[in-house]
């Protein structure tokens, strides 16, 4: 999922963060009744070298190189309204680099916030990003204002002491609101630690079968074997499916209106995912649905536009229809988009969004994939967790407690068993051998079963919906060790 994904980001990001390195990017909003992200790139960064840096494909994702107390970011913000702030700074810490004292500070405010970084990640991923809340409020007063963030002493004894992504502004009564109408929008998900582990699997209009040419999609959609995929699907145990629509291209296995409205011919004309919810219920296997959405994909920029204030209407239209068509026999989103530097600062309506994908069934549960940072929202049910084909343990408790970075989610993991990525897309290609043993990938299951984590496995299909026969003897042991049949 990311792999793909980061590669179509780096056009559109590059002009972008270049042109606001070092220079600043304007007056950034800060809003009285909302989250307000000042971005990294958004900073006159002072002290910093030419270099930005790296995410998994050269995206950047942060500042690199913040070494000190000679360097500091100041960003020029209009304040909509007078206020005191809750400040939080999103920020990666590298191994020796924590116990710095952070300060930040306006020019109209006599109030300073502040903090000691510590290395930031945990169990499942150290180092890792984090947000950490500091010490105080910040007065702001309304109109224009500059705030600075400083290192004001360093500790440990690395060359670097963070790499910084944004700092978050909110008013306390603000959040608070927020979380309130978070916790009313919330589904159950004790169905999902009932369902013990779930199969994900990426069939999409990317997917080849394992010889000779590719069928076009719809074409695909219409020849899709349910009945022996969905036999399969049983086979490995799995108490859920995430079947996935829609990566990395504007498509839907089935005749809706929202889809074929913005580019003709992209809905299909057979409802495979109607097929697939009858098939699966017979079996007692609840159905969850994968989609992406992503402005930096050529595809939906195409069918929505490039404007982003433009998407969460046609978002949440699409999520209407599809919600109404499935109702109860659809029992999840996962959704992969939104922390990306184009929509993460954005003051995206993610309360609208999960109000429309619930449509037709409230207890839908709902996820926005956040990757290696921390929730984009608390307007979702359960925490991703991707991991690629790392079998990284749970994160623990800690991380979904009080104060975690994934406060007030259901615990969830999801990574994949075999082959190149999660979706086989190199034709005339075998796939390759399962990444671990059978023993891992049971031990795996067992600890985040223990750990009261529900674990999505994905394993690669070919276009006709079959596996490999040394994946699905893995899935079948994880069956026999997990529900002893």
């Amino acid at each position: 999922m990311i792999i793909s994904r980061c590669m179509l980001l780096i056009a559109l990001l590059c002009t972008t963060v270049s042109a606001a390195l070092g220079q600043g990017a304007g007056a950034v909003p800060v809003y009285d009744n909302d989250y307000s992200k000042l971005m990294w790139y958004q900073a006159d960064l002072r002290g910093f070298p030419e270099q930005r840096m790296p995410g998994p494909s050269g995206e950047p994702w942060g500042t690199q190189h913040w070494s000190g107390t000679e360097q500091n970011a100041t960003w020029e913000v209009q304040v909509v309204r007078s206020g005191e702030y809750a400040v939080s700074v999103l920020y990666l810490c590298p191994p020796g680099g924590g116990g710095s004292e952070l300060e930040v500070s306006a020019e109209n405010s006599a109030q300073k916030v502040g903090g000691i970084t510590h290395e930031t990640g945990n169990a499942w991923r150290k180092p890792g990003w984090e947000l950490q809340e500091l010490t105080g409020l910040l007065k702001l007063k309304t109109g224009r204002a500059h705030i600075t963030l400083r290192v004001t002493k360093k500790g440990g004894a690395a060359d670097e002491v963070l790499q910084l992504r944004s700092l978050e502004l909110v008013q306390p009564s603000v959040r608070k609101d927020f979380e309130k109408r978070a916790q009313r929008l919330r589904a159950n998900t004790g169905w999902m630690v009932a369902a013990k582990y779930g199969l994900m699997t990426h069939w999409t209009p990317f997917t080849q079968p394992r010889r000779g040419p590719k069928k076009p999609y719809c074409e695909a959609v219409r020849d899709f074997d349910v009945d022996s995929y969905v036999k399969m699907v049983q086979e490995t145990g799995a108490g859920y499916l995430v079947f996935t629509t829609g990566w990395g291209g504007f498509w839907f296995p089935a005749p809706i209106r929202a889809i074929n409205d913005a580019m003709p011919g992209r809905g299909c004309d057979q409802d495979l995912v109607m097929e697939l919810a009858d098939a699966l219920h017979k079996r007692n296997i609840k159905l969850m649905l994968y989609w992406d959405w992503n402005i930096g994909m050529e595809d939906y920029r195409k069918a929505w536009g490039s404007d982003l204030s433009q998407w969460p209407p046609r978002l949440s239209a699409f999520l209407e229809e599809v919600g109404q068509r499935y109702g109860t026999k659809l029992s999840g989103f996962f959704f992969d988009g939104g922390y990306e530097s184009q929509v993460y600062p954005y003051r995206f309506p993610f309360e609208m969004v999960t109000r429309a994908a619930k449509t037709g069934n409230p207890n839908r549960v709902v996820s926005y994939n956040n990757w290696i940072f921390p929730k984009l929202t608390s307007f979702q049910d359960y925490w991703i967790g991707e991991s690629t084909h790392d079998l990284l343990p749970p994160p623990g408790a800690t991380a979904f407690g009080p104060g975690g970075p994934q406060e007030g989610m259901q615990a969830h993991l999801n990574t994949f068993l075999d082959d190149f990525d999660w979706c086989h897309t190199k034709p005339n290609t075998d796939m390759l051998p399962p990444w671990h043993t059978t023993e891992e990938v049971v031990n795996y299951v067992k600890l985040a079963i223990a750990e009261k984590t529900v674990p999505t496995i994905n394993i690669s299909i070919y276009q006709d919906g079959t596996v490999q026969e040394a994946t699905l003897k893995q899935m079948q042991a994880v069956r026999r060790a997990i529900r002893g049949e």
